[in-house]
């Protein structure tokens, strides 16, 4: 009987719930709905985006939402719309607003809320991407400003996101940043902040998720600054070339282990990656590409079990990859390019089956591709190019079909054509150029129908171009020059290739055939037809404008 009270209860309590969320709707104070309105009037509205805004309850007005008990608008969700002009101070007189987006738009003018604190509700706050940029000139202008000093009054905030926003007539941005103690979440990134990092970030005690990329922040990140990442669970710095230093300071706090977001590419940080990252097990994205960082990567690497993308190219990183690497089933994106990394690619690397972008290019990789990498399903863009890798492609590698993307030029691979990746259906690019490939361009290669890109340069080759190449209505970049390609062949082969912008057929032992009134279909931006045995200047070129 009683488990029955209980249940009827529940039940009780879950028609109630419903009758509360199926309610029709209580209409917004009219003062609100007028304030709204006065913000309509002041923007231009092309895509006709706010035709809803018409009639008695506001509520039901597209990007609005209301309190469900009182009716006070709540929330204001304009992000994307195409909205242009100034935006209305009316908006700062919604005093019940929590949450506000503007974000994505092509505002002008200045964005300053009043000191009267009537937002001091508002938790939320995304003006990123929300300003016009005139580019009428040599370089671009901004012309929507935000006043940081008029945003210190929103007491409340708690997510703030300002990026590519103009704020330079805001004199202490970290001033009026650091007094929003409630912030969780803040990004100034692309917003010309200059100078150091500011020590007023230490008052941001709530902070979980900083980013200040594509930034001039400049000198060292300075030692206090472990007080602040102690806590945070994400943080961006990338894209400040000038800010130096090095980063011992994350690891010093045990809570820093929380973090699952390290992005500090295009930085000027030096040494060698503090042992305590290769140990935060939740860590998502460590990204230090464009870096002086050096050092090897550890076996221990293999306990970032949660770790998505790993991005060190451009840094001093050498030694071999540790096969513990095989451990990141979670790892999307693996970029070790441009590193003096070294030895064999180690065949744990086919454990990866999240895996769906590898580049290992001008590495010092060498050996053989392992067949494991066969395995890697969803790999969809491979780049081994510029590497000591040798030998043949192997056979495995047509098991990669959601393959977009394979590079392997200038390594050593030799043989024939390999026929595997006439598997690979949704390839977009591929380059095999500069190696050592010999026999006959497959005329089975149209299987290859997504076919953007062919770059089969300086191979050995031989014997005819492929008529079935015409298939390939999608190709816009056909380079076949410095193979030993034989026989006659006419221009208008090509003619279904209706996209094609750049042909070399340049240093092979061809005889190119071009009728005198042939008129192409496609407009080429670049043609090498040198030791084709042509007999004149052809007369097609007068419609190619584009030829550089």
């Amino acid at each position: 009987m009683e488990a029955m009270f209980s249940c009827g209860r529940v039940a009780f309590a879950i028609i109630t719930i419903l009758c509360c969320f199926t309610s029709p709707a209580i209409a917004c104070p009219l003062p609100e709905r007028n304030l709204l309105l006065d913000f309509k009037a002041a923007v231009v509205d092309e895509d006709n985006t706010l035709t809803s805004w018409h009639g008695f309850n506001c509520c039901t007005w597209i990007g609005v939402s209301c309190n469900l008990r009182t009716g006070h608008v709540s929330r204001l969700d304009l992000s994307g719309y195409n909205l242009k002009g100034n935006i209305s101070s009316s908006l700062f007189q919604l005093a019940r607003l929590e949450h506000l987006d503007l974000s994505h738009n092509l505002f002008k003018g200045k964005f300053s809320p009043p000191h009267n604190r009537k937002l001091n509700s508002l938790t939320f706050l995304d003006l990123s991407f929300a300003g016009y940029v005139n580019y009428s000139s040599l370089s671009y202008v901004r012309e929507f400003y935000v006043s940081l000093e008029s945003l210190s009054n929103l007491v409340s905030l708690e997510y703030l996101s300002l990026a590519e926003v103009n704020i330079s007539a805001s004199k202490e941005w970290g001033e009026a940043v650091g007094s929003l103690s409630n912030l969780q979440q803040l990004s100034m990134s692309d917003c010309g902040l200059g100078g150091q990092i500011p020590n007023s970030l230490l008052n941001l005690t709530s902070l979980l998720h900083l980013d200040l990329s594509y930034n001039y922040l400049s000198a060292h990140i300075p030692a206090w600054f472990e007080n602040v990442t102690g806590r945070l669970l994400s943080l961006d710095l990338s894209w400040n070339e000038n800010l130096g230093g090095d980063i011992s300071f994350i690891g010093q706090r045990k809570s820093s282990l929380s973090l699952t977001r390290i992005v500090l590419s295009g930085t000027a940080i030096k040494g060698r990656i503090p042992s305590a990252i290769w140990n935060i097990s939740c860590l998502e994205r460590l990204r230090l590409s464009g870096t002086r960082i050096e050092g090897e990567i550890p076996a221990s690497i293999g306990n970032l079990l949660s770790l998505q993308s790993l991005d060190l190219s451009a840094t001093r990183i050498e030694g071999e990859i540790p096969a513990s690497i095989g451990n990141l089933l979670s790892l999307q994106s693996l970029d070790l390019s441009a590193t003096r990394i070294e030895g064999e690619i180690p065949a744990s690397i086919g454990n990866l089956l999240s895996l769906q972008s590898l580049d290992l290019s001008a590495t010092r990789i060498e050996g053989e591709i392992p067949a494991s990498i066969g395995n890697l399903l969803s790999l969809q863009s491979l780049d081994l190019s510029a590497t000591r890798i040798e030998g043949e492609i192997p056979a495995s590698i047509g098991n990669l079909l959601s393959l977009e993307s394979l590079y392997l030029s200038d390594i050593s691979i030799e043989g024939e054509f390999p026929v595997s990746i006439l598997n690979l259906s949704k390839l977009v690019e591929l380059d095999l150029s500069y190696n050592m490939l010999t026999g006959v361009i497959p005329p089975s290669l149209d299987s290859l129908s997504s076919l953007v890109s062919l770059d089969l340069n300086a191979n050995e080759l031989n014997g005819t171009i492929p008529s079935t190449i015409s298939n390939l209505v999608n190709l816009r970049r056909l380079w076949l020059h410095s193979n030993s390609l034989s026989g006659l062949i006419s221009l208008s082969v090509f003619d279904n290739l209706t996209s094609l912008g750049s042909l070399y057929l340049s240093y092979n032992q061809l005889t190119v055939n071009i009728d005198s009134t042939w008129i192409p279909q496609f407009k080429l931006s670049a043609l090498a037809l040198g030791s084709c045995n042509l007999d004149r200047i052809p007369s097609f070129l007068v419609t190619q404008y584009d030829l550089e």
